[in-house]
């Protein structure tokens, strides 16, 4: 009966992991012209542009002007992307998103693993890598080319290692965890930190369920934990800081610079409205329902007095928290969610547990159903239908028609998109998309230090906004003089300059 249970389990498991790559391979050779294409082409040419081992220190996101390095995330995906596409002779942007759905299956078997090994709830474990499965914000983020799932899926697996070291007190797994946690926080410190803390409160929580660990081991193993995963996130981030230093446009993007970006402000972080309109947009992208977050509120209540209530607390505290901490971030990107939502996926499927026990299988099994439900349509409505279903291989037309006309060497200046790469990596160009955000007199700057030979083509993208925007530093400068002869042609709304005879 046991082994019919067990074959019973893990046959689920197998359906659940088959239907998540299933449809997440739907759209794979798409091109980017998705939600959210800024980030994804920022990610796309950053690996298109690593040619070597080494240069993942001094990567390039040829967009902002030479020396073309702005470096923020630890490049792990992109080279990953990168190597599978060289070895096998894919399409990069399928490498990348198969390197992101594989880190999606190690987010679905780390999840495993917590449940149905650590917790030894079966049930649990089902209900969540059920939930996770048919997530809008999984199903669709997760095989995006972006690093949410590669910074999750390693921070994940840092927990799991974690687990084991407590279990077996090996020290070679007790590495592994921080190795995994250092490339973790390395991808994208807004996952990574969640998952340290994480890491920690659990080992809080066994030291003092178990009389074997001595209070000063664990303070040398926290303190070591976390000493060396934070020296390693702040050694990254002074490179990264000395080296956007190097140029005049780049400098505004160190992490002083971006603070009040990443982090938001007090009125924000006590904004009643702001927060609630936060939780509408998660939940529907998390379970498909915009009230999704009075489900955490009536599991406060439902949980009182069970063994499951610290594990939903600890996780409801966790889903908070890293919103409240890069408050900005998470209010302006709806795929930020991505790190935090899975803790509110945890104590979700808590309550679906405790249901299961205080009301029987079917109760829990309906309420369960009807999460599904909506999570399988909004997916559908959102995101299936717009971007994953529809066969869309051809690159933007404007950047092919730059990259007809144009020498591989030649630079190409874009203005409108704000530092969009969408155009210079279709266009396989390096040069300059104008920031929203630049000062008029950098940008003269920048202009002024051309070689106007050097310059192969110019877009002025969303016209009627663009050539107010940038007039005076039209008419101020060689640039205007570079466009007299060019030839212009109008290509999917940008209006596109090009040398005659290229």
């Amino acid at each position: 009966m046991i082994l019919r249970r067990e074959a019973f389990f893990w046959t689920i498991i197998v359906a659940i992991l088959s239907f998540q790559l299933f449809v997440m391979s739907f759209g794979i050779s798409n091109n980017l012209v998705e939600e959210h294409h800024f980030r994804q082409s920022q990610t796309a040419i950053t690996s298109f542009y690593l040619n070597s081992a080494e240069s993942i220190f001094h990567y390039q996101t040829p967009v902002l002007g030479e020396p073309y390095q702005v470096p923020f995330e630890f490049p792990i995906y992109q080279y990953l992307g990168k190597v599978i596409a060289d070895v096998s002779g894919v399409p990069l942007v399928v490498s990348l998103r198969i390197v992101g759905i594989f880190f999606q299956m190690v987010v679905m078997l780390s999840l495993l693993y917590f449940g149905a090994i650590f917790l030894k709830n079966k049930t649990l474990a089902l209900y969540l890598v059920s939930l996770v499965a048919v997530s809008p914000l999984y199903l669709y983020w997760g095989r995006t080319v972006m690093i949410e799932s590669t910074a999750l899926g390693l921070s994940l697996l840092s927990i799991v290692f974690f687990l084991q070291w407590l279990s077996r007190d090996n020290k070679i797994l007790y590495f592994c965890s921080l190795i995994l946690i250092c490339m973790g926080l390395l991808v994208k410190v807004t996952t990574g930190l969640s998952c340290l803390g994480a890491s920690l409160v659990i080992y809080w929580v066994e030291s003092r369920r178990k009389t074997d660990i001595g209070l000063t081991s664990m303070f040398l193993h926290a303190g070591a934990y976390i000493i060396i995963s934070i020296g390693s996130l702040l050694a990254w981030v002074h490179h990264t800081d000395k080296v956007k230093m190097a140029n005049a446009i780049t400098s505004r993007l160190t992490s002083a610079g971006l603070k009040r970006w990443n982090f938001g402000t007090i009125s924000q972080k006590i904004d009643v409205s702001a927060w609630f309109q936060y939780l509408q947009r998660t939940f529907v992208d998390l379970i498909g329902i915009e009230a999704g977050f009075l489900i955490l509120v009536v599991g406060l209540i439902y949980l009182w007095g069970h063994k499951l209530r610290g594990l939903f607390a600890g996780c409801v505290i966790f889903f908070l928290g890293v919103p409240m901490v890069f408050t900005n971030l998470h209010f302006v990107h709806n795929y930020y969610p991505y790190a935090n939502g899975i803790f509110a996926l945890v104590a979700i499927a808590s309550i679906l547990v405790v249901l299961k026990e205080k009301r029987g299988i079917w109760i829990s099994l309906a309420f369960f159903s009807v999460i599904v439900g909506f999570s399988v349509a909004r997916f559908y409505e959102n995101y299936f239908d717009r971007y994953m279903r529809v066969d869309r291989t051809m690159p933007p037309s404007e950047a092919t028609y730059i990259n007809d006309n144009t020498f591989e060497e030649d630079i190409v200046l874009v203005f409108g998109i704000d530092w969009n790469s969408l155009i210079h990596y279709y266009s396989k160009r390096k040069g300059l998309a104008a920031p929203e955000w630049i000062e008029q007199q950098t940008l003269k700057d920048f202009i002024s230090g051309l070689n106007p030979d050097s310059v192969g083509a110019i877009a002025f993208c969303n016209e009627s906004t663009s050539k107010i925007r940038f007039r005076e530093v039209v008419e101020q400068t060689k640039l205007l003089d570079i466009m007299n002869g060019m030839n212009n042609r109008l290509e999917n709304g940008c209006d596109v300059f090009v040398r005659d005879g290229q």
